[in-house]
C-alpha cells in the first residue's frame, strides 16, 4: 500500500514538472513572437518577392490571423465556461431544496 502512495505521487511530481515545462514552453514562444513581430514590423519592403508581395508582411499578416481566430475559440471558450458554472451555482444554490425534501428525509424526521 505504502509503494502505491509513493508511485502515485513520484507520476504527480512528473507531470506537475511536464505543466510546468509546458507552461514555459508556451511563454517563451509567445514573447519570442512578439519579439520577432516587434523587430520586423518597420522593415524595408522587398520588391523581388514572389507576387509582388513582401515575405515578412505575408508572414505578420498571417501570425495575426492566426491570434484573430485563437482570440476568437478563446473567447468562446471562456463564455462557455463562465455560463456553465454560473448555471451549476444556480443548481447548487437550489440543491439543499432537494436533499431536504425526500422521502426518506421526511420520514427521518418524522421518526425523530
Amino acid at each position: 500500500m505504502h509503494f502505491r502512495n509513493i508511485h502515485r505521487e513520484k507520476k504527480q511530481t512528473k507531470m506537475k514538472w511536464l505543466a510546468f515545462a509546458v507552461c514555459i514552453l508556451f511563454i517563451s514562444c509567445t514573447l519570442l513572437s512578439a519579439a520577432f513581430i516587434i523587430v520586423h514590423g518597420d522593415h524595408g519592403h522587398e520588391l523581388n518577392a514572389p507576387h509582388n508581395g513582401c515575405v515578412t508582411c505575408l508572414h505578420v499578416s498571417a501570425a495575426l490571423d492566426l491570434l484573430k481566430t485563437l482570440s476568437v475559440a478563446v473567447t468562446a471558450a471562456l463564455l462557455g465556461l463562465i455560463l456553465l458554472s454560473a448555471g451549476l451555482s444556480y443548481l447548487i444554490s437550489f440543491s439543499h431544496l432537494a436533499k431536504s425534501n425526500t422521502l426518506f428525509c421526511l420520514k427521518v424526521r418524522f421518526n425523530n
